[in-house]
Parts: structure tokens; sequence; C-alpha cells
């Protein structure tokens, strides 16, 4: 793989910095394959972690490469330099701005900005390769870590990606179903415990779905996941059994929230702790703690519409509007992450557009909906309860008129499901990838 040296040589007022080369870390993610070029093992470590997928694999794949340079003295010099160019402010996250502006040829410089937390450059010549000049090491596999994101998330989007509010998984079975869902609606959990079970996550928060044709996938859609961290609440972790764990875990210890810096017994959590923050795991956290491991992506077979509600028993039902139930889990344009920023000339999708795709979505995809209270039954049968409902819709049915009808209502018991559902015959991989937990912070 052919890339930038670790300073682009079309900014002339950056010296080459001293030290021999650094070591790439190549990641596969979906079909694109990354490389980060850096010898700080630490940070190794970290985006090892959070890239760890079981589908890691890639054909034909795209490059990118990010390459990693801590010198405060250069951040100064490339701010300088910038003080000598026509500048402007782009946002790349909710909060997060960047100064920019053209470097030499048809490269760019982007010098962080309010809302950032750590003080560092951005450059490119070609807007693939990317080097990341950093004043300090505390804060490096954040920044590397978000522009690795943005990179995959940039490259699905302008093949014509949908982003979506919701998480996803594969069941013991081999089925792929995608989550959608409001905030609390049990995404997170859910996709965690069909792991737990045997099965994969594929998305815990934010979901790109890829229509047919694009470049890259065959078939029909597919889910992509991003590479983000899975952040449970005090009532999962509590539910999961993971807080007696947690809490001699040192690993973990940078991204504990407050709730489990006491001792917890019997993975027992106060109310009080319910709402005191979220607890980010990378995926090879998840796969030392829960079992469950990730894939980056998975062609889709069916959607469940995650409704929360006090009820007492888990109710499924076709959706009565499909576009309306899974529109209303778009986004596009999404309200934090901005599109393109990366990009030689910035620009968000067409809204327009990505609603029309909805529509043939809708007609391709299955629809149901899962009304439960994700407390009282998010558990261990999370996985045959999702299998049981993805079996009462007949695959490629959606909510069409064709579909034969249902009741109004299809209850299971809390806990588990009615009989009927398949016994997993999908093998999880006898051998993991090798490596220990490490702490992952934000997004």
């Amino acid at each position: 793989m052919n890339g930038p040296r670790a300073v682009p040589d079309r900014f002339p007022w950056i010296p080459a910095p001293a030290g021999g080369a650094a070591r790439p870390l190549t990641l596969s993610w979906f079909d694109l394959r990354l490389e980060v070029v850096t010898d700080l093992d630490g940070v190794r470590t970290e985006i090892a972690a959070q890239h760890e997928v079981l589908d890691a694999a890639c054909g034909s794949c795209t490059d990118r490469r990010v390459t990693l340079v801590i010198d405060p003295g250069l951040v100064e010099r490339v701010r300088s330099g910038g003080t000598k160019r026509p500048s402007a402010s782009v946002e790349s996250f909710a909060g997060w701005w960047y100064e920019t502006w053209p470097g030499e040829g048809a490269g760019r410089v982007l010098a962080s900005g309010e809302g950032q937390e750590w003080d560092h450059v951005l450059l490119t010549e070609d807007f693939l390769s990317w080097t990341v000049v950093g004043a300090t090491v505390d804060g490096a596999a954040v920044a590397v870590g978000r522009l690795l994101r943005e990179l995959i998330r940039e490259d699905l989007v302008r093949r014509g990606a949908l982003m979506f509010h919701a998480g996803a998984a594969v069941l013991p079975d081999g089925r792929a179903v995608m989550l959608p869902g409001d905030a609390g609606a049990g995404k997170t959990s859910s996709a965690v415990r069909v792991a737990e079970a045997g099965g994969y996550v594929v998305a815990t928060d934010r979901l790109l779905l890829l229509p047919p044709g694009s470049a890259g996938s065959s078939g029909g859609w597919w889910m992509v996941g991003l590479p983000s961290t899975t952040r449970l609440g005090a009532g999962a972790v509590a539910a999961l059994g993971l807080a007696p764990r947690l809490v001699g875990e040192a690993a973990l210890g940078r991204s504990r929230p407050d709730w489990l810096t006491s001792p917890a017994r019997s993975g027992a959590l106060s109310e009080a702790s319910r709402s005191a923050g979220k607890l980010s795991l990378s995926n090879r956290d998840v796969r030392t703690l829960v079992g469950g491991g990730f894939l980056s992506a998975a062609p889709l077979d069916q959607i469940v519409v995650l409704r929360a509600q006090d009820i007492a028993r888990p109710e499924a039902t076709h959706c009565a509007d499909p576009l309306g139930a899974v529109e209303a889990h778009l986004l596009v344009p999404d309200p934090a992450y901005r599109t393109h920023w990366l990009a030689a000339r910035p620009f968000r999708e067409d809204a327009a557009a990505a609603r029309r795709a909805l529509g043939r979505l809708v007609a391709d995809v299955p629809v149901r909906q899962l009304s439960w209270s994700p407390a009282r039954h998010c558990d261990g049968a999370t996985a045959s309860l999702l299998g049981a409902v993805l079996q009462t819709t007949r695959p490629g049915g959606g909510c069409s008129s064709g579909v034969p009808a249902l009741p109004s209502a299809v209850a299971f018991a809390a806990g588990g499901c009615a009989g009927g559902f398949r016994q997993s015959v999908h093998q999880r991989p006898t051998e993991r990838p090798p490596g220990t937990t490490s702490s992952w912070r934000n997004e």
C-alpha cells in the first residue's frame, strides 16, 4: 500500500519529524482497508481494540491511511503557517470545530478549534491519507479513532448509504436484523444480548444502510456499523451481571462512570446511579466481558422497530405505516455528525433523495414492531424473542397487503418467547483475535 510520508512535503513550513519510520497497524472495516502509522503502543492497542471485528478480511479494498505525529512545536508551526492564508471554520461534529485553510498544491490543513478537547492539526494531500499532528500523547487515540470513523462514514455516505439511529445484530441462526428505536428503546442492550447468546453485534446506536448495487456491496441492502464505543447504562451493566467484574477491572478504569467507583455486590446498583452516565466499552472489551463478537457489516434480512412501553409482556405487530416507522429514525441530515467535512468541498446529503430511498427499503425488507419494556424483557432470551418476531413475517413480504394477516398483537411471555423458534445452527469462529481489554473514550 502506498501512502504519504509522515508529514506531507507540500507543507514546506513543516520540518520532517525526528526518528525512524513508525510501524503500520492494518485494519479492515467492511470493504475498507485502514492503516494507522504510529509507534505509540497505547494508541495502537486502543485503536485495535475498537476496530476488532470478526469479518476482518476484505477483498477489493479502498485504502485509507492515518499517520500520527506527536510534536507540540510542530502544531504551533502549522498554526503559524495558517495565519498567512485565508481560513474558514468547519464543524466536524455538533460543537466540534476546526479552522481550515489550503495547504500547498491540492492539500488541506485543519486545526482544532472550539469544542475540541485535544490540541492537534490534520493534514492531507489527497483527502484519503491524513497526518494527525498532536501536542500531547494524551488524547491521541481518541482523535485518531474519530478520524478513522469519519473516513469510514464519509466513504459510505458518498456511496449512497443512509444513516439511522439504530442498533443491528446477526442472530445465532444467521439472520441479520436492524433495530431502530428512540433513546431507551433497548437498541444497545438487544445487540449485546444477541452476541451473548452466540450471535454478533453490528451496531449499537448508529447504523448505515448501503442500498442494492452500491459500490463494494452485492445483493440486497447491507448494514454497516461504525467503530464507535458500546455505551451501557447502570441498568444494563447490572442486568448483564458486569458490575462485579468491572469494579476490579483496572484496564477499564479510565472509561468507568462514577457509579462504578465504589464496590457493587452481586451486581446491584443504586437507583441514583442509574442516570449518572454510561460505561464506554471497545469491541474487544465487549468480547472479553460478555463473550460476544462484532461484525463490521452484514446483509439485512428484516427490520424490527423497538418501542419502549410499560407493559407486562412484549408485543410484536406488523407496522401500520412501515415507511413512517423507519423514517422516524432516519438521520439525514444527521443532527450530530457533519457529512463530508473531510472532503475537498464539504457538503450535506440530499435529504429528499434519502427519503425516496426509504420507499425502496420498506418495499424490499419486512418491517415489524416490537413493543416492550427493555428493563423487564431484555434478558438472556432476547435473541430467541427476536428470532420468534422475525419468524412471524414471511421473508420478503414486508408490511404489504401480500403478507398473511396476523393477530393485532403477538404476545410473548416475559423472560422468553413462545415455542417454535429455530435452534442455533450458526457456529461462531473457534478462534478469537488475541488481546486484552482496553479503554476507549467518546464516540
